[in-house]
């Protein structure tokens, strides 16, 4: 977003624009008043237009009319965050309506997730590289919000009967 120019977007998707607002809109917001970076950030529609006028737009990718409205704008980032939760539209969304917007500008697109319970699909086969992604991959044990991530795993692990073969 800080490196784009006027009229180049980024968006966040996720499963609904309820979802995504909840993700990142208050942190974007922080962002913007702790470094005074002069976003213009409508509330009602959760845009943000930056002084050089570049754009992004929080998008939910719950049913078609939603997913089209990503359609046609040209991307300097696309972010499609928890993708195994719209996994029956993420090759669609890829193919027919990101990657052409991405075109233009040579833009980017980061997909995010957790893992899902089954390891077949459009998502796993892109978690896992198979889709040639470049794959980045962390765990609980990396996140520095978790103060005990191995309780926390193990606690996981004996609730739902898994072992630490399960997805």
């Amino acid at each position: 977003l800080l490196s784009s120019g006027r009229n180049e977007w980024t968006i966040f998707c996720a499963a609904t624009f309820g979802v995504a607002k909840n993700i990142v809109w208050d942190e974007l917001v922080a962002l913007n008043k702790r470094h005074g970076l002069g976003w213009k950030m409508p509330e009602t529609d959760c845009t943000i237009t930056t002084p050089t006028g570049a754009k992004f737009r929080l998008v939910g990718v719950d049913d078609k009319r939603q997913i089209e409205k990503v359609r046609g704008s040209k991307y300097r980032l696309v972010i499609l965050d928890e993708a195994s939760t719209y996994q029956d539209k993420l090759q669609r969304l890829i193919s027919d309506v990101v990657r052409p917007g991405l075109v233009d500008l040579g833009g980017s697109l980061f997909l995010s997730g957790t893992p899902g319970y089954v390891c077949a699909g459009d998502w796993f086969e892109a978690a896992t590289g198979a889709k040639h992604f470049e794959v980045y991959g962390w765990t609980l044990r990396e996140n520095p919000h978790i103060k005990d991530a191995d309780a926390e795993l193990a606690s996981i692990r004996a609730e739902n009967r898994w072992t630490e073969e399960d997805p």
